[in-house]
């Protein structure tokens, strides 16, 4: 009982050092209820709980609606069709019902699987794609889809200026290349669309799945990646997050999209988010995370109490354990 009692301590002593949330907006600023649509003048992101995936939703001030990959389909691993379960209803809680830009980050299963329900219950404007000529079936229904449905369709590349809205700025800084060397899987994860989005002061960084490869390239191409919120590359793989590349980004939030899958070794990837003292904030313990700024100060909400992973954390596994403890 005695290493349980101190663990519990522990765990409150956490509590009382690292607040649940992050709130920098003024003193006195009413807290928008959870989930929210984005208030006037106010830029929202939403990254959406579909387990092992990512499903981003950025909201910006003159109302536009930019989606960024819908999670997986239907398969052994996942819950089911994260389109379908998760996404859709969430944006139609929100009130959206007609996406402006939907982003095709890269062609992996747990990024697109949701995305032809996306495309059937929702009106999209416009689909974004890296182009890499991924030849599975889903991918390829995908595009068949999007050329049934008569949406424009195009390709990115490091360099392109995205339209999300007045005052908002958005940048490709990733593909590229036109090749990678780590094999089939990696490269694909490496061909994964980047965007640094700023907002007045206040800047994201989207990462996809990118590897260590693909971030030495996005460093090596010279444009800023200083940003105040990272969406940490490839669920918090060991794969991705080099010293390196956080060193340069430097977030003071990391916002982490992952389910419980084993093979995910993050404890690399935490030390190098806490040298630089970002706050970590997961899916799979928090539910959907949102970011709100008006350009000058921003707040983190999740969906269910709790908090952030405190940058002083010795790994990702204590998180769990200060769970448990509380």
């Amino acid at each position: 009982m005695r290493p349980v009692r101190y663990l519990i301590i522990s765990a409150a002593v956490v509590c009382l050092v690292f607040p649940v949330r992050i709130h920098c907006a003024a003193p006195g600023a009413p807290a928008a209820a959870f989930p929210g649509t984005a208030a006037g003048g106010e830029l929202t992101v939403h990254v959406i709980d579909v387990g092992h995936g990512d499903a981003v939703l950025i909201q910006t001030p003159d109302g536009k609606n930019i989606l960024i990959d819908s999670g997986a389909g239907e398969a052994v691993w996942s819950e089911g069709d994260m389109g379908e379960l998760a996404v859709v209803p969430y944006l139609r809680e929100l009130g959206v019902h007609v996406i402006d830009m939907l982003i095709i980050s890269h062609a992996h299963y747990d990024h697109i699987g949701g995305m032809a329900t996306v495309i059937k219950r929702l009106g999209v404007r416009e689909v974004v794609d890296s182009g890499y000529p991924r030849t599975t079936q889903v991918y390829q229904d995908l595009l068949e889809l999007i050329r049934e449905k008569g949406i424009p369709y195009r390709k990115v590349r490091k360099g392109d200026i995205l339209s999300f809205g007045a005052g908002v700025e958005a940048r490709v800084l990733h593909p590229s290349r036109t090749e990678y060397r780590w094999g089939k899987r990696a490269e694909i994860n490496n061909y994964s669309i980047v965007i640094r989005m700023e907002y007045g002061e206040v800047s994201f960084l989207f990462t996809g799945d990118l590897e260590k490869e693909g971030e030495r390239d996005v460093l090596r191409a010279g444009y800023p990646v200083r940003s105040t919120i990272l969406k940490v590359g490839h669920h918090g793989s060991k794969t991705s997050s080099t010293g390196s590349f956080v060193s340069a980004v430097r977030p003071e939030v990391a916002l982490v999209s992952c389910g419980e899958r084993p093979k995910f070794t993050r404890e690399k990837p935490c030390r190098n988010l806490r040298r630089v003292g970002a706050r970590i904030y997961r899916t799979d313990l928090r539910g959907t995370l949102v970011v709100r700024t008006d350009g000058k100060s921003y707040s983190v909400e999740t969906e269910r109490e709790g908090g952030y992973f405190p940058a002083g954390a010795a790994s990702w596994g204590m998180a769990l354990l200060w769970e448990r403890a509380a």
